[in-house]
């Protein structure tokens, strides 16, 4: 008996044309569909011009190699190479990668977010696996260090702000027909972008420059960054919202440590093992939408305050702050009044909050201590809004029984530990993917 093998080949016949959109005309915002290995999926083939064959086929570009060539020493301008290398391993679906060095630039790198035609829906979409994510070398002394140069054009207005590194993620107006609107950033679809391991300088002569502006969404961060805003307007602008975080970051100088000029655009964004020196006008003026939560924050202030502004949002409960397992130091003791929160507009929780030589903590509403250090152990404020002809409370409960709009829980003179902000990070032993061994 012979045994018939019968092979059916299934031939799939993929059409140039997705809905209304022609592949072979795209916009130079849009990118074709990925089909293998995995429809919309990540791309497995290596760029032959890298140069730094090992790094490509682990997925990374090194900025120093060809065809991108930034210069390390930071005696060259890099600006041009470094977004070369970005928009490069973005398009590739790969990690922009520097090695440990200095790179000077003196213009906004812009790490625009991909969209591309879906394999399915016959239609474009911003695409969770094509972000722009840069990551500095852990191999170095110091990390890898992006320095935008003294006088560099268009940085030096404070009333005109720009960015050292801005990401960015145009609207799509129309699916279907390919229709995206460059003027108009929509946030809430930039997932998976990061910053890791890498340094930011602001020279000289910039006082309108701020380092990162990052609004963005589930998988996005900002990770294990030191920011010297010394002679700029501030160090971040934005957050990452539910589903991302910010982690390990000091920023030193500037007037602002971290903003949103963008209004409540980021929801529930998270921070942990911040730390804040030095701001001139305030550390923290955040402006987003539902809770903002940070944890493990050390604040050493020069200035009377009020260093965290909760700003009025139309929203009954946007801009609302949690700040947990914390450290606000103001660093003279003095007769003139010292304040953390100006008077909140939205509601406030602290827990486990240390605050040294602030005479008040919340202003008509927590006195601190002028001359030590005061632990508030737990804080609460509900502030009541009016929304479209309904009110909205805060109370407090305990154990079931509505209580009142404020809660208290403080001790005088009682020092922090020292494990306050660092027991929630990794440690500097933490291996990483180019730890020996």
């Amino acid at each position: 008996m012979k045994l018939l093998l019968i092979t059916f080949l299934c031939i799939i016949n993929i059409s140039t044309v997705y809905g209304e959109i022609d592949i072979n005309n795209l916009s130079p915002y849009v990118y074709p569909p990925i089909l293998t290995p995995i429809p919309d999926g990540v791309k497995q083939e290596i760029p032959e011009e890298l140069g730094n064959k090992k790094l490509a086929n682990m997925g990374l570009v090194d900025v120093t190699a060809e065809p991108f060539n930034a210069d390390p020493t930071g005696q060259k301008d890099s600006t041009k190479a470094l977004q070369y290398a970005i928009n490069f391993a973005r398009d590739n679906q790969m990690v922009c990668f520097f090695p440990s060095g200095t790179y000077k630039i003196s213009d906004t790198l812009v790490c625009r977010h991909g969209i591309y035609v879906r394999s399915h829906l016959k239609g474009i979409a911003p695409s969770d696996v094509m972000p722009c994510s840069l990551m500095g070398s852990t191999k170095g002394k110091t990390r890898p260090k992006i320095i935008l140069a003294p006088n560099s054009p268009g940085f030096n207005n404070p009333e005109k702000i720009k960015y050292l590194i801005e990401y960015k993620s145009y609207t799509v107006e129309d699916r279907k027909k390919g229709i995206i609107n460059t003027e108009k950033q929509q946030y809430n679809v930039l997932m998976n972008a990061m910053i890791i391991n890498l340094d930011v300088v602001i020279g000289e002569g910039n006082s309108g420059a701020i380092a990162i502006k990052m609004n963005s969404a589930e998988g996005s961060g900002i990770q294990n960054v030191i920011i010297d805003a010394t002679n700029g307007y501030a160090g971040l602008d934005g957050a990452a919202g539910n589903g991302g975080s910010w982690a390990n970051i000091t920023i030193i100088g500037g007037q602002i440590g971290i903003m949103n000029n963008d209004g409540s655009s980021v929801p529930t964004p998270t921070m942990v093992g911040i730390t804040l020196i030095n701001q001139t006008k305030a550390a923290i003026i955040p402006q987003y939408r539902g809770s903002f939560t940070a944890v493990g924050v050390k604040i050493i202030s020069k200035i009377s305050g009020p260093l965290i502004i909760l700003k009025r949002s139309a929203h009954p409960f946007d801009n609302t702050m949690n700040l947990i397992d914390s450290e606000i130091i103001f660093e003279t003791s003095a007769n003139e009044n010292k304040t953390i929160f100006a008077f909140p507009e939205s509601s406030l929780y602290l827990n486990n909050v240390y605050v040294k030589n602030a005479d008040r903590i919340v202003e008509n509403k927590l006195a601190g201590n002028k001359n030590g250090w005061m632990h508030i152990k737990e804080f609460a404020l509900g502030i009541h809004k009016d929304f479209e002809q309904h009110k909205f409370t805060a109370p407090y409960y305990n154990n079931g029984e509505k209580v009142s709009d404020i809660y208290e829980s403080i001790e005088v003179d009682k020092t922090p530990p020292e494990n306050l902000c660092s027991k929630h990070l990794w440690d500097n032993n933490f291996p990483t993917w180019e730890t020996d061994g």
